[in-house]
């Protein structure tokens, strides 16, 4: 309900005073396949820039792709535009990447994908991955989701794990920025 939710958002607020949150609500869905993403109705004129990094209680969101005075655009961690520096958290690896990926079995499903990892990578279904904080976009160790699949992508030298966002994309009403 909706009372829950906002006692969930101001107790992260709350959690981590470190940063100055914006809160926002979501006012339309923009974009399908690839692109997938929202409008907020913070802009500008509330300190919203683009670039930066989009979460709730639940966490990693995506980020704003653009501003204007009142409000923003923002892409999610699924979609195939973002890109998010990344950290296995049982073991610390950190020289992965995340972005969005498309299931060819089910288009609408919201999932994302980690790269970059060498095929020696000691990672499992169950894990999860957080952000690094590397490259500064996104605070560290914000939850992105959890591991549901790996696989050696022998083309590329590189492991590769699907992963599903810690963040219910059909519930979403509220944001921090």
């Amino acid at each position: 309900n909706e009372n829950t939710e906002l006692k969930r958002m101001f107790k992260f607020k709350e959690d981590n005073y470190e940063y100055d949150y914006v809160g926002g609500d979501i006012v339309l869905k923009s974009g399908s396949g690839v692109l997938k993403g929202y409008v907020i109705n913070k802009g500008t004129k509330d300190g919203v820039k683009t670039g930066m990094a989009v979460i709730n209680d639940a966490g990693l969101i995506g980020k704003v792709t653009s501003a204007a005075n009142n409000y923003c655009k923002i892409e999610t961690i699924s979609s195939e535009n973002v890109s998010v520096a990344a950290l296995i958290q049982r073991t610390q690896v950190n020289d992965c990447i995340v972005t969005g990926y498309t299931d060819n079995a089910d288009k609408n499903k919201n999932l994302a994908i980690l790269t970059m990892l060498p095929l020696n990578s000691d990672i499992k279904e169950g894990d999860t991955i957080v952000t690094s904080g590397i490259g500064a976009d996104y605070p560290k160790d914000i939850i992105i989701g959890k591991v549901t699949s790996v696989e050696d992508n022998k083309g590329k030298m590189e492991r590769e794990a699907i992963i599903a966002p810690a963040v219910d994309f059909t519930r979403l009403q509220r944001v921090f920025i």
